[in-house]
């Protein structure tokens, strides 16, 4: 159930939750290591008019009681937690119903959000309508913090549509999209176990406009687990299904028959 924040009486301040430009999603499982340091990041941002949606995904390491401290004494965090281990896939799509706003920013637990992030996010998403989703440029991480390499991608639409049919070039939680837009599109494919974003996008960028800030705007941490050889080996087969699915549709064609 919710966790309602305690606060003094603010009319303002409860208009902006019950109608909010931006719905940041966080989806948070046994991530108490880096939890704080990814929510202060995103309740720091100069857009204050957002709401900060976080779903607890059965989490046992104490990350649900680091959450319920930060809805307590902040408004703008709304706690949901699943009675039951929904998964990652699920649990976004949960999110985006639950979303209160027509445009979402996502954030994983383990990263940390820049500052400018969403402010320069919705500039783009609310200067052009037609744009559905908007990525930002990234820096990688590793566990301890330790600066990576950096990573920016084309602004153009058509350039990113095409580098989606060989690759992933936006970072899942440094993206902005519109809610309909990603339910149009069918959101996250319950099924997958890797890459949900990325079949998601392929299938947003042949319905909408998309684009990508070429700045970095995220610290995305990889971990010794996404390293491993059977992380990436799976990784790559869900790719390559996602791959198979955007050329067949192009081509009119079954996958699962050819």
């Amino acid at each position: 159930m919710p966790v309602v924040a305690r606060s003094d009486p603010n009319p303002e301040e409860h208009r902006h939750m019950a109608n909010p430009r931006v719905t940041i999603l966080l989806p948070v499982h046994n991530d108490s290591r880096y939890l704080r340091l990814a929510v202060e990041s995103v309740l720091a941002q100069d857009c204050g008019d957002f709401e900060l949606l976080v779903l607890d995904d059965g989490s046992t390491d104490g990350s649900t009681e680091i959450l319920r401290q930060f809805a307590e004494r902040e408004p703008r965090v709304r706690l949901e937690i699943n009675p039951a281990r929904l998964g990652t896939p699920a649990t976004l799509n949960k999110g985006l119903a639950l979303a209160r706003a027509s445009l979402v920013a996502r954030m994983d637990s383990d990263d940390i959000c820049l500052p400018g992030r969403i402010s320069a996010q919705l500039a783009v998403m609310e200067k052009d309508s037609s744009i559905g989703l908007c990525g930002t440029g990234w820096c990688n991480i590793d566990a301890s913090g330790a600066l990576g390499g950096r990573n920016i991608r084309p602004s153009a639409h058509n350039v990113l549509s095409w580098q989606l049919l060989f690759h992933n070039p936006f970072c899942h939680p440094a993206v902005m999209y519109r809610k309909e837009a990603a339910i149009d599109a069918g959101g996250y494919d319950r099924d997958a176990l890797l890459g949900q974003d990325y079949g998601l996008w392929l299938r947003m960028a042949a319905r909408t406009r998309i684009t990508s800030l070429e700045e970095v705007f995220v610290m995305y941490r990889i971990r010794n687990s996404q390293r491993s050889l059977a992380q990436r080996a799976k990784s790559l087969a869900w790719q390559l299904y996602y791959q198979q699915t955007a050329l067949a549709e192009c081509l009119g064609r079954d996958p699962g028959r050819d």
